[in-house]
């Protein structure tokens, strides 16, 4: 149905499967995600695991985010008219860690239809996360991508994964104070090709 659901809470884990409103097109969702409140950690397995709505709410994860396959373990705002100018996720706080995976844009954050890193329009709350921001082995693994972001806290260390976008805080637009208690660490992609 294309009716708001108001909150879901998990008490431990979410493995795999996938918590949306609304009905999914090609262009995105048709209803509001209220609240999300897992307890525990929410892990992608395969090419599952996913978040997904037109808007979303406050996103409380008690663990942490572990990416898998691609687009696993991935929390999304877009709307299926196409238009994406409303398109928002409250807030994601994340008690300990985001971690990309081997898969294209596994462990990902992104508010506003986007493919990748192609200028996703949505609005993208305050982001905290207890430990580390880690990059993952494939594109756009361990991403935050927004058309803009309130703020990003992260209480660990970001750091770089091994290939083109990973372990990185994106906005198309304004993004507000970013905050890393500990390290910033590059990954160690290599090549000739140049970032941008």
């Amino acid at each position: 149905a294309d009716s708001e659901l108001r909150a879901v809470k998990i008490g431990g884990d979410l493995i795999g499967g996938t918590v949306s409103a609304g009905v999914e097109n090609p262009l995105g969702f048709s209803a509001t995600l209220g609240s999300v409140t897992i307890g525990g950690s929410f892990i992608g397995e395969g090419t599952s695991g996913h978040i997904f709505g037109g808007n979303i709410g406050a996103v409380k994860i008690g663990g942490s985010v572990i990416g898998d396959g691609d687009g696993s373990a991935t929390i999304r705002s877009f709307f299926a008219d196409g238009t994406n100018s409303t398109s928002s996720i409250l807030s994601v706080t994340i008690g300990e860690s985001l971690i990309g995976g081997t898969g294209v844009g596994s462990a990902q954050i992104e508010s506003g239809r986007g493919v990748g890193i192609v200028n996703p329009s949505g609005d993208l709350g305050a982001v905290k996360i207890g430990r580390d921001m880690r990059g993952g082995t494939n594109n756009f693994a361990g991403l935050i991508d927004a058309g803009s972001i309130k703020s990003v806290s992260i209480g660990g260390s970001l750091i770089g994964g091994t290939r083109d976008f990973t372990g990185v805080i994106l906005s198309s637009g304004d993004i507000g104070p970013v905050k890393i208690r500990r390290d910033l660490q590059g990954g160690s992609i290599a090549g000739t090709t140049p970032w941008f």
